[in-house]
């Protein structure tokens, strides 16, 4: 299925290497595309009297290795991702979540940037510095990552296992990512080039509505000028937060909001801090959406037959030093608007021409707001969103057409020697018909070399449908992640 990738990847190893130029991460999904990651088969459309039975069930790129907030990121390798990217048993009273599709390290707060690896100085980081200096002297910009996940049952209703065995068996996923670039002298722009993130899994599908069990996260040229880059093609859409550091994500992660890409065009201004100041500014406009991290139903993403087209999308990230250079506190503030395009074929609903409640063509809104606070090896954040419209005819959390989601998140990072202890707190609101759903992700992170990590952390993900009486458990267990990047 890659053998399309081939040429772009031999003849990327004889462009110059390019150091600190993007990457990123995602999630994946169970086989059946008409199958809910949260709760089994389900209508598009719910009877307006009965409730579908509910069945349990349970992944970042930038030329200045900076995240939106203006803090060092992993790059060049997300949300993410985050996260955190990035899943279903079956189970009468409980339903079960999927992990996190999040874009690799550049958008998490600790990969590959503790304050010394563990294993600092020991054959496996000799042989990451021996590939690093291969790559430079040769010109090869490729790299090469896997993300493999164990899961331990606590209590969910997910088998312990390589993934989750019964839905999402083998590696998180494997992924190969070119970055060639060459100086140019172009009016304002000097430099230009290509980046491609081609991630794949050796068992189900990420996500039963991703085209395969391989597929293209990012894959656009750039022209950079001094300090704006200007994309075109597959691009990671910066709304909201980045990522928050974990492994499994957030509320806003598997509602679509983190970590999502389309086709379009992006100007990303990420200036350097000068007197004590700086604004980083997002301009994008995307033509369709094209892959994100929901769980099925929670957007038009994951919806058969159903798009997000013409989407605008804004943000600005003022950033000031406080007492010292160590010492920020950075404001983002996010907006986004469009329409859905659904197409009469939702065969998901089993009635031939069935479009959303409202009809067809609808206009959609957001706005999100963060807050971040660094203090050397110490950060903390917040962050409210909140969207206007029908995003879905049967949202997993409802299961009905809400017309407005709310999704928050905090959360903390502290690095210390080679581990950075981690908390993270997400709650998301569906109105009209209501629900509810909740994560509480903490957890740590050890870089035992330069290019590979070691997360470990915990994950009680829970969902309360409308006309429900206690939450639905959709995951209860510990997650152990090997992360080598080479």
């Amino acid at each position: 299925m890659l053998n399309w990738l081939v040429p772009f990847v031999v003849a990327a190893c004889f462009c110059p290497w390019a150091e600190g130029q993007d990457s990123a991460i995602i999630s994946r999904w169970p086989n059946d595309p008409l199958e809910y990651p949260s709760f089994g088969a389900i209508d598009l459309i719910p009877d307006p009297v009965e409730k579908p039975d509910v069945g349990g069930r349970e992944q970042r790129p930038r030329p200045d290795n900076k995240d939106s907030a203006g803090t060092s990121s992993l790059l060049p390798e997300a949300p993410v991702l985050v996260p955190p990217l990035p899943e279903a048993p079956s189970n009468a009273s409980n339903a079960g979540a999927p992990s996190p599709m999040f874009p690799s390290a550049e958008v998490g707060t600790h990969q590959f940037g503790p304050e010394y690896p563990l294993l600092q100085g020991g054959w496996l980081d000799q042989f990451g510095a021996q590939v690093e200096e291969y790559k430079r002297e040769n010109h090869c910009p490729i790299t090469v990552s896997a993300w493999h996940w164990f899961h331990i049952n606590t209590g969910g209703p997910n088998a312990s296992g390589y993934g989750t065995p019964s839905t999402e068996y083998g590696t998180y996923y494997y992924g190969i990512e070119a970055n060639p670039e060459f100086d140019i002298d172009f009016g304002s722009f000097t430099k230009a080039g290509a980046y491609a993130d081609v991630r794949f899994r050796d068992g189900d599908r990420f996500r039963p509505y991703y085209p395969g069990d391989a597929w293209a996260y990012q894959a656009y040229t750039w022209a950079y000028a001094d300090p704006a880059v200007l994309k075109a093609g597959l691009i990671w859409r910066r709304f909201g937060m980045d990522w928050d550091g974990s492994f499994w994500g957030n509320t806003a992660y598997y509602d679509g909001f983190m970590l999502a890409t389309g086709w379009g065009l992006s100007w990303e201004v990420t200036p350097e801090m000068k007197n004590g100041w700086k604004v980083d500014q997002y301009y994008q406009f995307f033509f369709r959406d094209y892959l994100d991290g929901s769980i099925v139903g929670a957007d038009p993403t994951s919806v058969v037959g159903s798009a997000e087209r013409n989407v605008g999308v804004a943000r600005v990230v003022p950033t000031v030093q406080l007492s010292c250079k160590e010492e920020t506190l950075a404001l983002g503030l996010s907006g986004m608007a469009g329409t859905i395009d659904n197409e009469p074929l939702l065969s998901l609903a089993g009635i031939p021409g069935v479009f959303y409640p409202g009809g067809d063509n609808l206009g959609f809104g957001a706005w999100a707001a963060d807050l971040t606070y660094t203090n050397h090896n110490f950060k903390t954040f917040v962050q409210g969103l909140q969207s206007y419209g029908t995003l879905s005819p049967a949202r997993y959390v409802s299961l009905g057409p809400s017309n407005r989601i709310t999704d928050m998140l905090m959360g903390f990072n502290w690095v210390h020697g080679p581990i950075t202890y981690r908390f993270t707190y997400s709650l998301g609101l569906d109105s009209d018909p209501s629900g509810t759903q909740q994560l509480f992700v903490p957890g740590i992170t050890v870089a035992l070399t330069k290019n590979v990590e070691l997360y470990v952390e915990y994950v009680n993900q829970q969902v309360l449908h409308s006309g429900d009486d206690r939450f639905n458990v959709f995951e209860n267990g510990v997650q152990v992640v090997l992360h080598w990047r080479f």
